[in-house]
Order: structure tokens, then C-alpha cells, then sequence
């Protein structure tokens, strides 16, 4: 929600971000191009982004691996500065 972000966003100094890893992949982009613009309106200075896994070095075809390239293109588009955090694997990943 565009107008719950922004509000949430005003008077932080860093934002962290993590999106949804499951799910529907196709509405990632306007969840992350809604983060980026309240984190723009409310001026906040960094943006912590936590991938939930590893981005694999290139596009291979898997919406989950993938987006996490449009994520990090946008990020270094987005004129915030940045922090990406890239946890190899959860260990309570390994209880399952």
C-alpha cells in the first residue's frame, strides 16, 4: 500500500527492505517501486535491502532468482544509497 508506506517512511533515517520470496512475483516491482518512492518522499538517507537468499550472477530464467536482479537494478537506480544483505541460507531453512 503506496500511502501506508509513505507514511511509515516519514521521519526514518534507513529503511529495511525485504520482499516477498514466495508468492506472486509479478506484483514485486510495484511493491519495491512504492518502497523506493516513500523512502524518495520522505528522504530517507539508506535503504537496507536483505535479498533472502543468493543472487545467482546471472538471469536464469527462474522468477525468484530474477527478480532479485530487477530489485538490485532498481535499487542502483533509485539515487538512495544502499545496502544489500545476501544470507546464503536460513538455518531454521534447515529444520524442514
Amino acid at each position: 500500500d503506496a500511502a501506508a508506506l509513505r507514511a511509515a517512511s516519514e521521519g526514518m533515517d534507513a529503511i529495511a527492505l525485504m520482499l516477498p520470496a514466495f508468492g506472486n512475483p509479478a506484483a514485486q516491482p510495484t511493491y519495491l517501486q512504492n518502497a523506493i518512492a516513500a523512502a524518495r518522499d520522505a528522504g530517507v538517507g539508506l535503504l537496507v535491502y536483505n535479498t533472502s537468499g543468493p543472487v545467482i550472477p546471472q538471469r536464469i530464467g527462474h522468477p525468484m532468482y530474477d527478480s532479485r536482479h530487477d530489485v538490485l537494478d532498481a535499487l542502483r537506480g533509485s539515487g538512495i544509497p544502499t545496502i544489500v544483505i545476501q544470507p546464503t541460507v536460513y538455518l531454521e531453512n534447515l529444520l524442514g
